[in-house]
């Protein structure tokens, strides 16, 4: 038996799943269902869980953090990636111009050699980082 498809996720993606949002593509949402029932792991960047806490805090999102942290505490198939050094260290080779924020959330998914799943187009036009849409 295979090991089951992992993706990486920013963060918009994931709270529209949270939040089952119409602005998820059909691609994305199906990796979240299938993490859902247990056919794909999700892997959430700690990035991701600190701009939850910031958007959330400044009432650009109503999705919480607690919310985020509840899905990981109760299903195997979505799990944190520290950020380290190892992660830090791939956010360098990334553009400049790319946002510090999604710099590191798109090193998390290049040094795990994930796909990322993300409707950012600087994130998908970004060389040598496959992502999901």
């Amino acid at each position: 038996m295979s090991d089951p498809p992992r993706y990486t996720t920013d963060t918009h993606p994931l709270v529209w799943h949270l939040r089952r949002s119409r602005r998820l593509s059909a691609k994305a949402q199906a990796c979240f269902q299938a993490a859902d029932l247990g056919q794909a792991q999700i892997i959430i960047p700690t990035m991701v869980l600190v701009e939850v806490m910031y958007l959330a805090e400044h009432n650009r999102i109503t999705t919480q953090l607690n919310e985020v942290l509840t899905l990981v505490r109760t299903s195997t198939n979505y799990l944190i990636a520290p950020l380290d050094e190892a992660i830090v260290t791939v956010a360098q080779t990334l553009p400049i111009t790319v946002e510090l924020h999604d710099r590191l959330i798109a090193a998390t998914a290049k040094a795990l050699n994930l796909p990322l799943i993300t409707k950012d187009e600087i994130l998908q036009n970004t060389q040598g980082l496959e992502t999901s849409w």
